[in-house]
C-alpha cells in the first residue's frame, strides 16, 4: 500500500470500522432491567418486610429510581433510538406504578388479575403457536423445501418451539396435579392383628397444632394423657392432618397409613370455603366461565388457576378496596351444593370405617368469636344510598364503642339492623357491645350470625357445624363440641382471644382442653366399662412433656404476625385491629428473643396455668 493508498482520519470506511468497535450504550434496556429489579425488591420488603417500613418505602422507591436514572444517563447518555425511548420510559412507568397501586392497596389486585388473564393469554397462545407449527411443518414437507416463504424459518421455529413447550409445560402439570378435593378414593386398608392401638388424627391446621411446631396438638395431649390413664394399652399416632386442608383431602390422608386405623379422630372444616373456587364466579369481574370449560382440558390452567382464584377471591377488586361491600361470590345454589358435599364425605367416612370396625371421633372445630371481625358484606341488593347509611352507621357503633358508651351503640345497632338484617358488621359490634354489658348468650346470637353472613368465611360457618352434629347423631359416634366445651373456659362466655391465637387457631391452653376431652373418649371406646376418673396430667407437665417452653411460643408468634398480615386483606377496607394484633405479637416475640417477657407475663401465654377440667361422665358428658 503506498502513501496515497492509506485511509484518512476523515475516511467514511475507517469511520465505520471504529464505530462498530464503539460499545453500544443500551439505555433503555439497562433502565428496564433496574427498575425491574428495584420493583421485585420493593415488592418483596412490602410483602415480607415489618408493616413500619412501607411508609419509608414510598419515599426510598422514587428517590432510588430517580438516582438511578441519574446514573444511567450519565454513564450511557439519554436514549438514541425510539426503541431506547421505549424501554426507558416503561422501567420508570412500571416503577411509578408499582409505588402507586401499593400507595392505594390495590397492588395484590391487580397483579392477581394480570396473572389471571395472562395465564389465559399464554395458554392460548402456546396452543395456537403449536398448532400453526404443524400445519407449517406439513406445508414444508409437501413444498419439500425450508424456505417456501420469506418468514418461514421464522414460523416454523416459534410453532416447533411452542409445541415443545406444550409437551414440557402440560406434562410436568399433569404430574403435579392434585387430585379434586371433591373427589376421594379412599385406601384399601384392613386392620392387623397386633396389640398397637393406632389413632389417626384428620384435619387442618388446628388439627396439626399450627402455628406451634410439629408435634404439639389436640391430638399428641389426647395420647399423652391417654398412656398416663392406660399405661398397659401400646398407642400409636399418626397425625395426617396438614394446614390448609379441606375434610376431602383431610380423609385422603389415610393412603399414607399401611393398614386401617382402630381410631380416627376428624377435627375439619375451617378450610371448606377456598377449596374448589372455579365453583364460585359469580362476582368476577372478567367473565371466564364459559371460556375456562375450554382452558380446564390444560393441566397447567387446572394446576395455576384455583391457586390464583383463591388469591383473586381473598382481594378486593378496584371499586371495593375501601369500602366494606363487595358483590356475591358464591350463589345460594352453589353453596347448598357444596354443603351437601361436606355432609356426603362425612357419610362415605362412617361408612367405611364401619366396614373396617374402625371407631371414629367427630370434633366440630371452634373458633374466635367476640375479637375477630367478619371479612365483608354482600351488596347486592343495596343502593349507594343504602351503602352510605349503613358505613356512617356502623362508624357510629365504634365511636360510641370506643367511648363506652355501649349502651347507646347497641342501641344503635339494633336500629339499623331493623332496616339492615343482613349486614355482618353490625351483628358483631352489636355482639361486642352486648358482651361488654354482660348479656353474653345474646352476644354469642349476633356473633354465630355474623360469621353466617361473612362474604369471605376464613372459619367455619355454623351450617358446617350443624352438618357434623347430624353425622354424629345419626351414625351413633362420638361427638367432641369443641365450641361448647371451650364455652366453659371463656372469661365473659363467649370464645374470644383467651382462647384462640388469630381467631381460628387454639392456642396452648385451648389445646390442652380439647386434647384431655379427647383423651376421654377414647378411653370410653377402648374401655367403655370403666367408671372413674383416673388422674390427669396437668397443664403445666403437659407443656413439659409436649417440650413447650419460649422457644415455641416465639416461633408460634412469628407465625401469627404473617398469618394475621395475610387475614388483612381479606378485610382490605379496614385491617388495622388485625394489623394491631399482628404487631402485637411481633412484639411479644421481640420480648422472648430479648429475655424481656416470659411465660406469663405481658400478654404472652403461661405455661405453668391450672386449666380445671369438668368429668366426662354422667351429666357432664359431652
Amino acid at each position: 500500500m503506498t502513501e496515497h493508498d492509506a485511509p484518512r482520519p476523515d475516511d467514511p470506511c475507517r469511520r465505520s470500522r471504529t464505530q462498530r468497535r464503539r460499545p453500544r450504550r443500551r439505555c433503555g434496556r439497562v433502565t428496564l432491567l433496574l427498575s425491574l429489579l428495584l420493583m421485585l425488591l420493593h415488592c418483596w420488603q412490602h410483602y415480607t418486610g415489618a408493616p413500619e417500613w412501607r411508609a419509608d418505602l414510598y419515599l426510598a422507591v422514587p428517590a432510588v429510581q430517580l438516582l438511578m436514572i441519574v446514573i444511567i444517563v450519565y454513564r450511557c447518555l439519554w436514549p438514541q433510538t425510539k426503541g431506547d425511548l421505549v424501554l426507558f420510559l416503561l422501567g420508570n412507568v412500571l416503577v411509578t406504578g408499582n409505588a402507586v397501586l401499593f400507595y392505594y392497596g390495590q397492588h395484590l389486585w391487580w397483579s392477581i388479575t394480570i396473572a389471571s388473564v395472562g395465564l389465559r393469554i399464554g395458554i392460548a397462545g402456546m396452543w395456537l403457536m403449536g398448532a400453526t407449527g404443524v400445519c407449517l411443518l406439513a406445508v414444508t414437507i409437501r413444498e419439500n423445501t425450508l424456505k417456501w416463504h420469506r418468514l418461514a424459518p421464522r414460523w416454523l421455529l416459534a410453532g416447533l418451539s411452542s409445541l415443545l413447550a406444550i409437551i414440557l409445560a402440560e406434562s410436568a402439570a399433569a404430574l403435579l396435579e392434585p387430585a379434586p378435593t371433591t373427589y376421594i378414593r379412599f385406601p384399601e386398608l384392613q386392620k392387623t392383628n397386633d396389640d398397637t392401638l393406632t389413632i389417626a388424627a384428620l384435619g387442618g391446621s388446628s388439627m396439626k397444632g399450627f402455628p406451634y411446631p410439629p408435634g404439639f396438638g389436640m391430638t399428641e395431649v389426647a395420647v399423652r394423657q391417654l398412656q398416663h390413664s392406660i399405661p398397659e394399652v401400646k398407642t400409636e399416632l399418626h397425625n395426617l392432618a396438614i394446614t390448609g386442608q379441606n375434610l376431602a383431602q383431610a380423609i385422603s390422608q389415610l393412603k399414607q397409613l399401611e393398614s386401617a386405623p382402630d381410631i380416627i379422630v376428624v377435627y375439619s372444616g375451617h378450610n371448606e370455603f377456598f377449596h374448589d373456587l372455579e365453583e364460585m364466579s359469580a362476582s368476577r369481574r372478567i367473565r371466564t366461565t364459559a371460556m375456562d370449560q375450554i382452558f380446564r382440558w390444560s393441566p397447567t390452567f387446572r394446576v395455576i388457576n384455583p391457586v390464583l382464584s383463591q388469591y383473586q377471591l381473598g382481594t378486593a377488586p378496584t371499586n371495593d378496596a375501601s369500602s366494606m361491600f363487595r358483590h356475591a361470590i358464591c350463589t345460594d345454589e352453589v353453596a347448598a351444593r357444596r354443603l351437601a358435599r361436606f355432609k356426603s364425605h362425612f357419610d362415605r367416612l362412617l361408612k367405611w370405617a364401619d366396614e373396617r370396625e374402625t371407631e371414629v371421633v367427630l370434633c366440630v372445630p371452634a373458633k374466635d368469636l367476640a375479637t375477630f371481625e367478619p371479612n365483608a358484606c354482600v351488596s347486592n341488593n343495596l343502593n349507594q344510598e343504602d351503602r352510605s347509611r349503613i358505613e356512617a352507621g356502623v362508624a357510629q357503633v365504634r365511636r360510641l364503642q370506643q367511648d363506652n358508651e355501649h349502651q347507646q351503640a347497641t342501641q344503635t345497632a339494633r336500629r339499623l339492623l331493623e332496616s339492615f338484617p343482613s349486614v355482618p358488621e353490625l351483628h358483631f359490634r352489636l355482639g361486642q357491645s352486648l358482651l361488654v354489658n354482660h348479656h353474653a348468650d345474646q352476644a354469642e346470637t349476633h356473633f354465630i350470625r355474623a360469621t353466617d353472613l361473612d362474604q369471605f368465611p376464613t372459619r367455619i360457618r355454623p351450617d358446617y357445624e350443624a352438618a357434623i352434629r347430624q353425622a354424629a347423631i345419626e351414625n351413633n359416634v362420638p361427638l367432641i363440641d369443641a365450641p361448647t366445651i371451650l364455652k366453659r373456659y371463656t372469661r365473659d362466655g363467649v370464645c374470644s382471644d383467651d382462647l384462640f391465637l388469630d381467631g381460628v387457631h387454639p392456642n396452648t391452653r385451648a389445646t390442652y382442653i380439647l386434647g384431655m376431652h379427647i383423651e376421654q373418649q377414647l378411653r370410653n371406646l377402648i374401655q367403655p366399662d370403666s367408671s372413674g376418673n383416673p388422674e390427669r396430667i396437668k397443664f403445666a407437665e403437659m407443656m413439659r412433656l409436649l417440650e413447650t417452653d419460649s422457644g415455641t411460643l416465639r416461633s408460634a408468634y412469628e407465625e401469627c404476625t404473617r398469618v394475621l398480615q395475610h387475614y388483612a386483606g381479606f378485610r382490605s377496607w379496614d385491617p388495622q385491629e388485625r394489623l394491631q394484633r399482628g404487631d402485637l405479637y411481633r412484639r411479644l416475640v421481640v420480648d422472648l428473643k430479648s429475655g424481656t417477657g416470659q411465660s406469663g407475663e405481658s400478654g404472652i401465654e403461661s405455661l405453668e396455668a391450672d386449666v380445671p377440667l369438668p368429668t366426662l361422665f354422667g351429666q357432664n358428658n359431652d
